[in-house]
């Protein structure tokens, strides 16, 4: 299984060494292993790559909270904006005049600082949210069928072949095996998701979506015809040309005008979502004969 680049601790520390190395080094016109037999700057090396590394763990753990959902939201830019750039700007230089007025001095932090090692951690800042935010964002999903526990993915695992779609009738699709996981391929991490935490999947623009019953939302790269020909028949419905729900997920359902319901889902969608009269009564069925 692939593994995040924010898991790998190794990784991070080696990063941190290195970009610790590059902005002490700044401004320096001694050889580089000169420099590296000095205490002095051994030190400047030291406080570089540990305020790095903290810097790197604090953006893994606010990127995912500013895109907990997986969506590129107004609110979620500004939110990683705040978070992940004006305010490590201002703990870093915090940070850095406290060690300056340790090490050195406060006029030699006036002189160095903001002409020198300024600008290049904005630059890192920025292009650390960036890669963070890329690889929160960038999540693909593969419909598997694992023969063993639902939450435990198969090294042997095969994707089924594409089938025709099914009818418009759940119960027509009894004939086909149903899958029990999906796989999620989040950045560098596979998560498997049962299906029974998958709360709805929805066409929109030219992607779909699926959002589970925690909240989350990733990216799916197949057709929904194809995806709900694999989903069980007694969990999943489709109510249109653009949703796939969970019985789980039908909160409530209202009747419209022309014989047409209006389904209201949980976790919330944002636009409402209707049934046409056609499938009107079919859908009261699947959910009267499926209720535990």
């Amino acid at each position: 299984m692939k593994k995040s680049f924010t898991s790998f601790l190794w990784l991070k520390i080696c990063a941190s060494l290195l970009l610790g190395l590059f902005i002490a080094t700044l401004g320096r016109d001694e050889n580089l292993f000169y420099l590296l037999s000095q205490l002095w700057y051994m030190q400047d090396l030291l406080f570089a790559s540990f305020a790095t590394f903290l810097l790197i763990q604090y953006l893994a753990v606010i990127t995912n909270y500013s895109f907990r959902h997986q969506e590129l939201k107004a609110s979620a830019v500004l939110q990683q904006t705040v978070l992940g750039l004006l305010v490590p700007v201002i703990l870093i230089s915090g940070m850095v005049q406290l060690y300056y007025k340790l090490a050195y001095s406060p006029e030699e932090f006036n002189q160095n600082y903001y002409r020198y090692e300024f600008p290049v951690i904005v630059f890192i800042l920025v292009l650390l949210n960036l890669v963070f935010s890329y690889l929160k964002l960038q999540p693909r999903v593969q419909v598997i069928t694992t023969p063993g526990s639902p939450t435990t993915p198969n090294t042997n695992i095969t994707v089924p072949e594409p089938k025709p779609a099914p009818p418009a009738i759940p119960s027509s699709t009894a004939n086909l095996e149903p899958v029990k996981t999906v796989i999620v391929e989040h950045g560098f991490k596979n998560i498997p998701i049962p299906v029974q935490d998958i709360a709805f999947i929805y066409k929109e623009e030219e992607f779909l979506g699926l959002k589970t019953f925690a909240g989350n939302t990733y990216r799916v790269s197949q057709s929904l015809d194809g995806f709900y020909q694999q989903l069980p028949p007694y969990l999943f419905f489709r109510v249109n040309r653009q949703f796939i729900i969970n019985r789980r997920a039908c909160k409530a359902f209202v009747p419209e005008q022309f014989g047409k319901l209006s389904v209201e889902l949980l976790p919330a969608y944002k636009a409402p979502v209707t049934i046409s009269q056609k499938k009107a009564a079919i859908f009261k069925n699947w959910i009267a004969e499926h209720q535990n």
